[in-house]
């Protein structure tokens, strides 16, 4: 190699280290989506461009999918940059993105694109929408948030969903002739007879669910309203409404959608005679909603009912039923010395991190481990015992711990301190166990320098569904609870909409814990819809110091109608049982629920747990 080469490959090489520095902070930030299920796209994302001028962003198109793996949706075809950019704040300029149609996509990939000074970046984002706008009942907008992927910081969640979609994949493949509605395929209708008292019984609908089938004419009490009579199936009553459209699959979409709350179980196969079911607006939705996306709805509801169907199959009609007026017990009912051994562990994995004790240490942590920051169980050993090197006279103290159950798993949370000769901090320190044959191991851990408030300690809930009738929600909570999760539900009393139920999962610490337990539950294909809320008062009805306490005590209230959940916190250095009843936004939604417990004769305290 001559000097004239050498020469000119050390130019290159330090022109190539000029390039990357002037881009090195070149990168798209989080994308936060504005909008819900059937609006408009709006959604804002952040390009760091270190202050420089000049940054073009696009949409991706075929090539830029392609080149991630992906196949470009046709919805994205509708979405297109707002132009002139947003200005450049602190190094940052914002990039909002937005659509003249409705979007009725519950999920798709998202690809953006950004060019700057010669160098070019690409994002991939994932996004999971807001399946039920339409049963928000009038929770502020600022409390509506639409979650991506690219929040998510937990390997295993990511793993889940690349999981999902693997399996999406194969099933196209290899084609879908199982699952398809098929012309001649009964549909199961939930009816309702009076003998007495509202009397459910399955019947069998014998004409076929196809489009056009039935010609008797439907019970309209007025334009725009259509009441359900027996026999009747979403396809006839399209066939009555007079509802002009190129397709019936889009229409049968739109007057669910319209209509969720009115069906049992919001499934599209379950309803009850009777009930009126608003059409006034389903021509203009329907023309929103892309055929492909009519069939997903329509085969997805039919799946589901399905399972309903086999559950009724399995255990009879009568205990089936059952299922819409009592509650299974909650996770936290479940009779167990796990919390005393669940504090053992922690009390010494802190005095084994002080001490420098590694080995000992690490015994608290299964095989299986998974830092938020990729290491395995050997790589967060070696992490661990090199940060011991550096750090002398640790000392740590854990303050308010609290246990809640999730699908098997016991999740300790407390705020942590930690103090060394060279640093100190504070923060919320997140360790999930499972069960290993006898012992209980930690299989994650998370830490969180955003720490609730003296006052709220877990100020916020992930909203899953809501609904006008008592019984839906019963079967609600209890598909939650028998799926290992600690699911409740309140009674909401709203102006001119009347009394609504909305179930909620869980109370948590942080709105980054909450996010990304919704985030996970949707991915996990549990539910289409969670979202994060700051409800930050409850009602307690109780403070019980062993769970030998709280079981009558449950039932009583369960007996009355209501639905509490228990909150198992350390106070004073013993466990205690919180059992609380629902989740509110305000003092005064609270104060109005708390009137009715209040006629109960039930004793009560609105708190802020």
């Amino acid at each position: 190699m001559n000097k004239n080469t050498i020469l000119l490959l050390i130019w290159c090489l330090f022109f190539f280290f000029i390039s990357v520095d002037k881009v090195s902070s070149f990168s798209i930030g989080q994308i936060k989506v504005n909008s819900s299920f059937g609006d408009r796209f709006d959604a804002e994302v952040l390009v760091d461009t270190d202050g420089m001028e000049g940054v073009e962003v696009f949409v991706g198109d075929e090539e830029d999918y392609t080149m991630l793996g992906l196949e470009r949706p046709d919805i994205v075809d509708n979405i297109y940059i707002s132009l002139p950019l947003g200005p450049i704040k602190n190094g940052k300029q914002a990039v909002r993105l937005i659509s003249d149609k409705p979007i009725f996509y519950p999920s798709f990939d998202l690809v953006i694109k950004a060019k700057l000074k010669g160098g070019a970046i690409i994002e991939k984002f994932f996004l999971a929408a807001d399946f039920q706008k339409n049963l928000m009942l009038g929770i502020p907008p600022e409390l509506e948030k639409v979650e991506v992927e690219k929040r998510l910081s937990e390997p295993y969640l990511k793993e889940e969903i690349e999981k999902i979609r693997d399996k999406e994949r194969e099933v196209e493949e290899q084609g879908t002739e199982d699952e398809e509605i098929q012309e001649g395929e009964k549909e199961e209708v939930i009816q309702k007879e009076e003998e007495g008292e509202a009397k459910r019984e399955l019947i069998v609908e014998k004409e076929a669910v196809v489009e056009g089938e039935g010609t008797e004419s439907g019970e309209s009490e007025s334009k725009g309203t259509y009441n359900v009579i027996r026999g009747d199936t979403l396809y006839k009553i399209v066939s009555k409404i007079d509802v002009s459209a190129e397709n019936a699959d889009q229409v049968v979409a739109a007057l669910w959608y319209l209509n969720k709350d009115r069906f049992t179980l919001s499934n599209m196969n379950c309803i009850d005679v009777d009930v009126h079911l608003d059409y006034s607006g389903v021509k203009e939705v329907s023309a929103t909603i892309p055929y492909a996306e009519a069939r997903r709805i329509i085969k997805s509801q039919w799946s589901e009912w399905k399972k309903i169907r086999g559950e009724v199959r399995s255990i009879g009609t009568k205990a089936w039923l059952g299922a819409f007026s009592n509650e299974v017990p909650l996770p936290e009912e479940e009779d167990s010395d796990d919390e005393g051994i669940i504090k053992g562990i922690v009390l010494e994995w802190k005095d084994a991190w002080e001490k420098g004790y590694i080995d000992i240490y690490m015994s608290y942590y299964s095989k299986r481990f998974g830092s938020e920051e990729g290491l395995d169980w050997e790589g967060w050993k070696i992490y661990k015992r090199d940060f011991n090197e550096r750090h002398k006279n640790i000392d740590i103290s854990i303050e308010g711990m609290r246990l809640r159950r999730e699908k098997g798993m016991i999740i300790a949370s407390f705020i942590q301190y930690f103090s060394s000769n060279i640093m100190s901090s504070i923060g919320m320190k997140l360790l999930y166990f499972v069960k290993e044959g006898d012992d209980w191991k930690i299989i994650r851990e998370r830490w969180d320098k955003r720490l609730p408030t003296q006052r709220e300690r877990y100020p916020y809930v992930v909203h899953v569904s809501s609904n006008i009738k008592p019984d839906n929600i019963v079967y609600e909570i209890n598909r939650w609870r028998n799926e290992g999760y600690s699911a409740y539900a309140g009674l909401f009393i709203l102006p001119e909409k009347g009394n609504w139920y909305r179930v909620f999962v869980e109370r948590f610490p942080t709105e980054h814990e909450a996010d990304d337990f919704a985030i996970m539950i949707k991915a996990k294909r549990l539910t289409e819809y969670a979202k994060t809320m700051k409800m930050p008062y409850a009602i307690e009805v109780g403070l019980y110091g062993s769970k030998s306490q709280i079981g009558d005590a449950i039932e009583r209230l369960r007996g009355k109608g209501y639905s509490p959940y228990i909150l198992t916190v350390d106070i004073d250095g013993k466990f205690v049982y919180r059992v609380l009843i629902c989740a509110y936004a305000t003092l005064e939604q609270a104060q109005e629920i708390a009137k009715k417990i209040e006629q109960d004769g039930i004793k009560h305290e609105i708190v802020q747990p």
